[in-house]
């Protein structure tokens, strides 16, 4: 009777770092877009410098999106597969208009921020399950995205 308690435990704690971990995926990859086509349309006098760091960001992102998602197959559970799972799971909010360069700067910082707590959430529940390479890859990600943020926010100085 505990061996199935216990299984049972195990099974509930990978789902709640699966379904967490989809979120973060979600937001990782729909902010990695953002940023890339940030970088296609940012103009301006930074315009250059802006480029080159949304693609460096969106580089990053799109590696630990498939880091993430091998992990979810890991933990037995499919990765998303349709955009409109990414759109609305993310988090993020899409923009129809091209924004000037301070905006879009702006806008990412929130973003990183949202896709900071989700990786924080998944770090937490990955903890509690004694969840070492999930812990590791959400610390790697936090530590990114803050990372990020904070060098979008200096730029509004």
């Amino acid at each position: 009777m505990t061996g199935n308690l216990e299984a049972l435990t195990k099974s509930i704690q990978r789902r709640r770092l699966a379904d967490g971990l989809v979120i973060a995926l979600c937001g990782t990859f729909t902010l990695g877009v953002k940023t890339q086509c940030y970088g296609w349309n940012v103009s301006g006098p930074f315009a250059s410098s802006l480029r080159v760091m949304f693609n460096g960001m969106h580089d990053d992102m799109f590696g630990a999106v498939e880091e993430m998602a091998v992990r979810l197959r890991v933990l037995g559970c499919p990765a998303p597969s349709a955009f409109s799972q990414f759109s609305v799971l993310s988090g993020i909010h899409e923009e129809a208009e091209c924004p000037g360069w301070r905006e879009m700067i702006e806008q990412l910082v929130l973003d990183q921020d949202i896709v900071i707590e989700a990786c924080r959430k998944v770090h937490d529940t990955a903890e509690l399950s004694a969840d070492t390479a999930t812990l590791g890859l959400m610390a790697r990600r936090v530590t990114r995205h803050e990372r990020y943020a904070w060098e979008l926010r200096i730029l509004l100085e």
